[in-house]
């Protein structure tokens, strides 16, 4: 804004002091959204804290599980088809065909 002669100062002082008004209401407006937005953080917090109880920290690792040496896999697959053969070797089925 410029004022092009002095008549014209009262009307820059007027604008000058209600764009501070305007930038005060924001400022106290995001102030006012930032306390409310602390105070939901807060009372979901505490509501979390009320449903789960007393908790423990981690350890820094950050591994929830510790590290076991994991079981030699089972070949289970090939048992049955060997249990499968072998009943099937042991059958009385016999029949002509086959012998020859």
């Amino acid at each position: 804004m410029k004022a092009r002669s002095l008549s014209e100062l009262g009307a820059l002082r007027d604008a000058l002091r209600q764009a501070a008004e305007e930038a005060q209401r924001l400022a106290e407006e995001k102030a006012r959204e930032a306390r409310e937005r602390e105070q939901r953080e807060r009372a979901t917090r505490d509501a979390f804290a009320l449903a789960v109880g007393p908790v423990t920290r981690l350890a820094e690792n950050r591994s929830a599980m510790p590290q076991r040496p994991r079981p030699e896999p089972l070949p289970l697959q090939r048992e049955r088809d060997e249990r499968e053969a072998m009943r099937e070797a042991m059958s009385d089925e016999v029949d002509l065909e086959s012998l020859l």
